[in-house]
């Protein structure tokens, strides 16, 4: 199943499916089109998109390696794999 989010969209992954174990998420953009175009528009800049995830216990953040990032591409139980 698929699902499509619009930026301040919400779903909640365990109200209708308490069976679900695995998740992947995806991210995309469209790049922002130039309104001025000639020798003095602004020159494109380069896209950087980086997405992360906070594995809270208790609503809390418990240590810093429980944050999975570009620089910490999986967490020590397994449980969440960055895809770079």
């Amino acid at each position: 199943m698929s699902i499509s989010l619009q930026k301040g969209q919400k779903i909640s992954l365990t109200k209708d499916n308490a069976s679900l174990n695995n998740i992947m998420v995806g991210l995309g953009w469209d790049e922002v089109q130039q309104k001025k175009k000639g020798f003095f528009a602004p020159k494109p800049q380069d896209i950087d998109c980086d997405a992360s995830a906070l594995l809270l216990t208790g609503g809390k953040l418990q240590k810093k390696q429980d944050v999975v990032y570009f620089g910490n591409l999986q967490h020590r139980s397994g449980a969440v794999k960055h895809m770079g």
